[in-house]
């Protein structure tokens, strides 16, 4: 009858209840995801850290305050915090809080030729297409700056410095000027792309190192700025190792923001 029904899912669902509260039960209080090298600096670390945090900014303020730690600098969706091992414990043990990943410094590498990637071929023309030199192209390169070279006149459009936060051409360490020379070089080894231009944004200092931070801000900015300056491409010769998964590592997630905004990096 329609009593026993009743009765019948009423039980069912205090079941559902039991079940569900035992496993919340089982599961322990809240930890957030935390990068291979945080949980080490958490288990036995000293000094200081600076890590990277999701969140709005509402939710960093709140975040930043219950815990009496400084926000370095806002990205997009995330904050930079400097954090001692007890605050990054308490920072893992709140609810808030879903990943936690460390501020890695990050170092250039490149090891690409125009053979390697068949740019030779392109350049000399595919069938029914033609020659292609990236003529109107734009390309972010997110490196140690660019200086002025004779292989590279007119090639770069703008510049601008996350390291300084002085907005100038130049490069201290020269990585990022050999990648240009690679990418569009005009002189007797000519560039994968000669005719493309270039706006390069400085993350690396005169030692060739940066911060994740400053490599996910530049992203961003290419993000904002890529219909001003046509650009197609974002080009990454540096990293750090992996230390988390893909599904919380900061830079991956701004490098997916810029595949989603219709760039293509490399």
């Amino acid at each position: 009858n329609g009593g026993t029904v009743v009765a019948v899912r009423v039980l069912a669902l205090a079941l559902i209840a039991i079940v569900l509260f035992s496993q919340l039960a089982a599961a322990g209080p809240h930890r957030a995801r935390l990068a291979s090298n945080v949980d080490r600096f958490v288990t036995n670390g000293t000094g200081v850290a600076t890590v990277i945090v999701p969140g709005t900014d509402a939710q960093l303020d709140r975040i930043a305050r219950r815990h009496g730690v400084a926000i370095g600098k806002r990205l997009n969706g995330a904050a930079v915090f400097t954090a001692t091992r007890e605050q990054l414990a308490a920072l893992a043990a709140d609810t808030d809080v879903a990943t936690i990943a460390n501020d890695d410094v990050v170092k250039a590498s490149s090891m690409v030729t125009a053979e390697a990637v068949g740019a030779d071929q392109v350049r000399a023309g595919l069938r029914g297409i033609g020659s292609m030199t990236g003529r109107l192209v734009g390309i972010a390169l997110i490196d140690s700056g660019v200086a002025p070279h004779a292989d590279l006149r007119g090639s770069v459009v703008a510049c601008v410095d996350f390291v300084t936060r002085v907005s100038r051409c130049g490069d201290a360490f020269g990585h990022g000027t050999h990648l240009a020379g690679i990418i569009t070089g005009k002189g007797g080894t000519k560039g994968i792309a000669p005719d493309a231009h270039l706006v390069s944004l400085r993350v690396l200092d005169g030692e060739g190192t940066g911060k994740t931070s400053d490599v996910i801000a530049a992203i961003d900015w290419a993000i904002k700025y890529r219909k001003l300056y046509a650009l197609r491409i974002v080009n990454l010769s540096l990293g750090h190792a992996a230390t988390t998964s893909a599904y919380d590592d900061p830079l991956a997630l701004a490098v997916e923001r810029a595949v989603r905004a219709g760039l293509v990096v490399v």
